[in-house]
């Protein structure tokens, strides 16, 4: 799945994503594109530290290419944590 968010600041690519990832299956595989470095590091500080997804960063010629690939089968206990915060 691509998701393509160039021209647009977060968060509204966050929440976009986030719902995507939500919904997608363990494995699946996520594209974002980006033009903000913003949003690379908004969608990092949300994802890698609850262990949503994996995490790659490959600068294209004027955007940003995100893969993100689910790593766990609900988000639960991923909720559970941000919930206790």
């Amino acid at each position: 799945m691509i998701l393509d968010f160039r021209g647009e600041e977060c968060p509204g690519p966050l929440v976009k994503t986030l719902r995507k990832l939500v919904n997608a299956k363990k494995g699946e595989e996520i594209i974002v594109l980006t033009d903000s470095k913003e949003c690379v590091n908004v969608l990092r500080e949300s994802i890698v530290p609850l262990g949503l997804g994996s995490f790659d960063v490959k600068q294209e010629d004027s955007y940003y290419k995100i893969t993100i690939i689910k790593l766990v089968d609900k988000l639960d206990e991923q909720i559970d944590i941000v919930k206790r915060c």
